[in-house]
């Protein structure tokens, strides 16, 4: 991948505070402004304005935007100028009547949007802070580096980049990262060779796999040659990779020397309720949650909220390190007792890995 655009990347990869006239809008604390007055924008509003804001003046398609703002390809356009127009509204109610000239959210007609104002740069967000931790972001896609950097731009943090295993070891090589999240289908070298090179000669950095390819082989191998402590599939959560970069690194703060990897020994099972028992049961099938509510006969809402619940109370981030952590069953779950040994202790990797084959 061409350096000129991995350096535009870096650029942005610190909170920014932007300024149009008299709207600020600052990334590190999440907060819009214009004049003295607060503009409450929801997350995926806020995301939408400073990716308009630092590009402006230039046109930003629709599908950068879903790129960027929603990471999914999914999306359609309607949804898109939904979004724009309650933006349009919140900014109008915020600014006053006749006020706000200049910032503007401008449609181009077949091209995409424009935020039509002069926009500057005050500051990066927070400074800078010898202190802080450092994220070392692996992937040899930009638009996924680039997406994983707006989606942790809140983050207390410093980012680095690489773009393949080789040039993440020379970024360890050279000083000291405190975390590493890292593709693992990639070129020359996959993720799993990094990771498993950083636990052995940089252990105090804790490492994270973010994969777009989940199976429960490359879980085990993950787990067992790098000890990764969280294993996270694409598309990712945004809630849930800030909340585990943000444990990750709170253990860093806290002086832990190596953060503890996923459970793989003996360890007594959270208690759960008989919804929750009967939630873990039908995920370790590896049924989605739309099947999950109609099997439970909740609501899909309802059964999302059980599906959080569990992997809260087993400390796992998605249901690659919950089936990791337990082990695909032998019989349906809920047919067992409360006290099951199966759930409450179970077998290290290896050992189910072999009686599986």
């Amino acid at each position: 991948m061409a350096g000129a655009r991995y350096s535009a990347l870096m650029g942005r990869m610190r909170p920014l505070v932007l300024r149009c006239a008299d709207l600020v809008l600052d990334e590190g604390v999440h907060q819009v402004r214009h004049a003295e007055r607060a503009l409450d924008l929801p997350p995926r509003l806020f995301d939408l304005l400073s990716c308009l804001m630092r590009r402006a003046p230039q046109t930003v398609s629709r599908d950068r935007l879903v790129k960027e703002v929603w990471h999914d390809v999914h999306v359609c356009e309607s949804a898109v100028n939904q979004a724009v127009r309650a933006l349009r509204v919140a900014m109008h109610a915020c600014s006053g009547a006749g006020a706000g000239t200049g910032q503007r959210i401008v449609t181009v007609r077949g091209r995409g949007y424009r935020f039509d104002g002069a926009v500057t740069e005050v500051q990066s967000a927070g400074g800078e802070d010898s202190t802080e931790a450092t994220v070392l972001l692996v992937d040899d896609e930009p638009d996924i580096l680039d997406a994983l950097a707006r989606t942790l731009r809140t983050a207390k943090c410093r980012f680095v980049l690489a773009s393949s295993g080789r040039e993440a070891l020379g970024v360890l090589s050279r000083e000291r990262v405190d975390l590493v999240i890292s593709d693992i289908d990639m070129p020359d070298m996959t993720g799993l060779e990094l990771l498993a090179r950083a636990r052995q000669h940089h252990p105090h950095a804790a490492r994270v796999v973010l994969t777009g390819v989940a199976s429960l082989e490359t879980a085990v191998r993950a787990i067992n040659d790098g000890e990764v402590q969280r294993f996270l599939t694409k598309p990712w959560e945004k809630e849930e990779l800030r909340r585990v970069v943000s444990e990750l690194l709170a253990a860093r703060g806290a002086g832990t020397r190596e953060p503890p990897a996923l459970g793989l020994g003996e360890s007594d099972a959270p208690p759960l309720s008989p919804r929750e028992r009967q939630t873990l049961a039908e995920l370790l099938t590896g049924a989605k949650e739309k099947e999950i509510a109609q099997r439970m006969g909740v609501s899909p809402h309802t059964a999302h909220q059980y599906v959080k619940a569990v992997y809260r109370r087993y400390a796992v981030a998605s249901r690659m390190e919950l089936v990791v952590k337990l082990g695909p069953p032998r019989a349906p779950l809920q047919r067992r007792g409360p006290a099951d040994a199966a759930v409450a202790r179970p077998a290290p990797i290896a050992a189910r890995t072999s009686a599986q084959s």
